[in-house]
């Protein structure tokens, strides 16, 4: 699914296209809008919310080229290996959280980080994929895990703190 978004971001003609349509639905009623956009919002595993939010930004031209663009350069800059003496540096205040089928964030790249970086923080979270974010239970699973990871850094500190 994400290495066919990387193919569509990086084809003009497929990014100019999908410009000019977002521009014509935003010129729709905000009920057709809604009509047309929303069953494949939902078949995304979008939850209500989520499918709310993303109708308002959708439907606005300039927000759609930043989403575009954004996805686009994802795709360009995040595909390097890390850059493990930086991690090795600030490995008390860094964190991962790796989900399931991620193409930022591949499985292999979590067991490569653990194994060159130790005493990193590394969570695994198996329920959830990259788009954690557009449902309730993935958006309050992924912040129990950053809530204890923030402990876990804060508990390292303290621990450094008085070894001295």
């Amino acid at each position: 699914e994400q290495s066919f978004l990387n193919m569509l971001v990086h084809m003009w003609p497929v990014v100019a296209l999908a410009r000019c349509l977002v521009w014509l639905v935003s010129k729709l009623p905000q009920k057709m809008q809604s009509w047309l956009l929303t069953p494949s919002l939902q078949g995304m595993g979008l939850d209500s919310n989520a499918v709310n939010l993303t109708l308002k930004a959708l439907v606005r031209p300039k927000a759609f080229h930043n989403m575009l663009y954004m996805g686009r350069t994802e795709f360009d800059d995040l595909r390097g290996d890390p850059d493990r003496e930086l991690l090795l540096q600030h490995k008390h205040k860094v964190g991962f959280i790796f989900g399931k089928n991620d193409i930022w964030a591949p499985d292999w790249l979590r067991v490569d980080i653990e194994a060159t970086v130790p005493g990193i923080h590394v969570r695994q979270e198996p329920k959830h994929s990259h788009m954690f974010s557009v449902t309730q239970e993935g958006s309050r699973d992924i912040a129990k895990l950053t809530a204890e990871m923030i402990q876990s850094f804060h508990q390292s500190q303290t621990d450094q703190i008085t070894e001295l």
